[in-house]
């Protein structure tokens, strides 16, 4: 079987579902027909991996575990968690591109050939700032970010995740 090395890098919070902000793993609730279009990415040779914050595990609201266990459901390849707060001042918390520089390295990815999804200008920025395109959804707080001035454009902005995914997909010409 041919190595993958693009992926689609997702945000979780107002992007996988409308919840905009930390939620306890479990109480999170994703978009209906979220695993199917997962599993069309997969379908048109992405690895669908998940990227997000979520300070309450520093706060002791949440345990990394948990979160394993919710986006493991979820259908994805896989997921890396920034699990420290704004003030801790670590190279994985979005912007800062840690998370995807991990992704990068475990898969061989080529991250011109990635793309990353959100509803914050923080997610673009992320994805922007190591060469992935970018995908500003207007779910969770997509509404409101689209409006603030941004360094970087995305290069696309979609209703929601479905939409991001159909776009992707139109554009690999799958």
């Amino acid at each position: 079987m041919e190595k993958i090395h693009r992926a689609v890098f997702i945000d979780r919070d107002g992007t996988m579902g409308a919840n905009a902000s930390c939620e306890y793993p479990f109480e999170f609730i994703p978009f209906d027909g979220l695993k199917e279009a997962i599993g069309r990415l997969q379908k048109a040779g992405y690895l669908a991996i998940a990227i997000t914050n979520q300070s309450c595990v520093a706060r002791g609201k949440g345990k990394g575990y948990d979160f394993d266990k919710e986006l493991a459901s979820y259908g994805l390849d896989d997921w890396f968690i920034c699990p420290h707060d704004d003030q801790d001042n670590c190279g994985c918390r979005k912007p800062k591109p840690g998370l995807i520089l991990q992704a990068q390295e475990k898969y061989s990815l080529s991250l011109s050939d990635c793309i990353m999804i959100g509803d914050r200008w923080t997610d673009i920025n992320t994805g922007k700032s190591v060469g992935c395109k970018g995908v500003l959804v207007l779910t969770g707080r997509g509404k409101e970010e689209v409006l603030k001035e941004n360094p970087f454009s995305p290069d696309s902005v979609q209703k929601d995740i479905f939409s991001a995914i159909d776009w992707i997909i139109k554009e690999a010409g799958v």
